[in-house]
């Protein structure tokens, strides 16, 4: 993206419209459709793991999303198999503050971006301790397309999604409206885990403590995670 940052990676067209589709009606079936939280700004499903601070009992990945971590994991877009899925969903208008993802997580994300384009700003938070980096990076995301972003990015960068109706194209300066609905798929590793999914699916005790976690997540949930 920036060849001051080797830390970001932007990938157009990762993935098929077939392959859109299928995520699509999987995100959006009614077999998730209890599990979607809605905040002011964005809609959010969480799949895989809550990072809870006790660590996390997993669940498993399925389905098109399992087959989709499987396939970041292939191409080396993540260093081993992701253990959540999160998924925004937003209207034209909609975004994101500016956040760290922070030590809940491993310092690694993969991001899919699905149905309308949207601009993901990258700033550099501590701007005299690192002068030999760039200061904001805005890339376009389109759809079904893919970024990736580690180490440096992760750790000195936030990021955000600016709440618009439209994006201007950081390389042609284009404007590009937000005809409708964007979905995106974060994929990641939670750092803190208890038990694995097929610990958890053997054990009746488990099971109840997992889903004591999911109603914790849904009591810390804000507009910047």
């Amino acid at each position: 993206v920036n060849p001051g940052l080797s830390s970001l990676w932007y990938v157009p067209n990762f993935i098929s419209e077939k392959t859109e589709e299928r995520l699509l009606e999987e995100i959006y079936g009614e077999r998730l459709r209890g599990r979607w939280r809605e905040l002011q700004s964005r809609g959010v499903l969480c799949l895989g793991g809550a990072p809870h601070p006790d660590g996390a009992l997993l669940e498993a990945l399925d389905g098109s999303i399992l087959d989709l971590a499987a396939a970041l994991q292939e191409v080396n877009a993540t260093a081993g198999m992701s253990n959540q899925c999160f998924i925004n969903s937003y209207a034209p208008g909609q975004g994101i503050d500016a956040h760290f993802d922070g030590p809940r997580f491993r310092s690694q994300v993969a991001i899919v971006s699905l149905e309308s384009a949207a601009l993901l700003r990258f700033t550099l938070v501590d701007k005299r301790e690192r002068p030999d980096l760039p200061h904001r990076i805005p890339i376009l995301l389109q759809p079904r397309s893919l970024v990736v972003f580690n180490d440096e990015a992760y750790e000195l960068y936030v990021h955000c999604v600016p709440r618009e109706l439209e994006d201007v194209c950081p390389k042609t300066g284009e404007v590009v409206p937000r005809t409708g609905r964007r979905t995106s798929l974060t994929f990641r590793q939670l750092a803190n885990v208890q038990c694995t999914s097929d610990v958890v699916n053997n054990s009746s005790a488990l099971q109840e403590h997992r889903a004591d976690q999911w109603k914790w997540w849904d009591s810390q949930l804000s507009e910047i995670d």
